[in-house]
């Protein structure tokens, strides 16, 4: 019985996986079409395309990951931020599990938002495809007999300028500041690369923490029944302040949202400094 239960929940993860290919084909068939009959409209506007597709795209996601899909709720313990047409911003959030970035779906359709993304998601996805709605690859060296991997240094300075173009053309950023997935659920340190770039180009920073999503996805993709929690804090402005000084005031915002969670666990995510 076990085991055919396991096989049920990988085969609707596999269908769950073929609707979202499903989706971003769709939506650039769609990108496609729509450009045929405006293509004037792209001298206005060089990314309206871009911005299409990645509404419809984030919110098809949003509706199968909340609609379709029976495990999952989303709940909003604060109000949620949306787009302000005059100001970009970088919105920094905790990072636990894959279902980290289908939570912030619930924000994230409120904007036109850039995620970045490991490379390795070309296997599934078409670069052009998510090129074209406005997302950004890091790109890695991977020792496949270490089994490690490791940011190509020559694609970072290349991320931070496709970040800001498209910050210049509209977009927002959304950013897992922490770089890596906790394993204990724990906030973990903040690098610096985005609270240098939002430094260097004033961008304010919107702190916002997602709960209750570890394990919501276990291998091999099967998703577990539960709430996830997602919040949300006010705008962090950079003006006056360090790389570290903004750094910690983010980080700790983003603890204080997370500690907002019905389902915090003090005995494994208290982070003693941030108290």
């Amino acid at each position: 019985m076990n085991k055919l239960k396991s096989y049920l929940l990988t085969l609707e993860s596999l269908l769950f996986l073929v609707l979202l290919a499903l989706f971003v084909i769709l939506t650039f068939l769609f990108q496609v079409f729509v450009f045929i009959f405006t293509f004037p409209y792209y001298f206005y506007d060089n990314y309206y395309i871009h911005k299409l597709g990645n509404r419809v795209l984030i919110t098809l996601v949003h509706f199968a990951s909340f609609y379709i899909n029976i495990h999952w709720k989303c709940e909003p313990l604060t109000d949620l931020p949306s787009r302000d047409p005059k100001n970009r911003v970088i919105l920094m959030i905790n990072h636990m599990n894959l279902a980290d970035a289908i939570v912030t779906t619930t924000l994230s359709k409120r904007f036109y938002s850039t995620y970045l993304y490991k490379d390795a998601l070309h296997r599934i996805y078409p670069k052009p495809m998510l090129h074209l709605i406005g997302q950004v690859p890091i790109y890695f060296h991977y020792d496949k007999d270490k089994k490690t991997k490791s940011i190509k240094k020559d694609c970072v300075l290349g991320v931070m300028e496709r970040c800001k173009t498209l910050m210049d053309n509209g977009f927002d950023l959304f950013v897992f500041p922490e770089g890596t997935r906790s394993r204990t659920g724990k906030l973990q340190e903040f690098k610096d690369g985005f609270f240098r770039f939002s430094v260097d180009n004033g961008y304010d920073i919107i702190p916002c923490a997602v709960h209750n999503t570890k394990d919501a996805v276990y291998k091999p993709l099967c998703a577990t029944s539960r709430t996830l929690y997602i919040m949300a804090g006010s705008p962090v402005s950079p003006k006056g302040k360090t790389v570290e000084e903004l750094k910690f005031e983010v980080r700790k915002k983003v603890y204080n949202l997370i500690k907002m969670s019905p389902t915090f666990d003090p005995s494994t995510e208290i982070v003693e400094e941030l108290e």
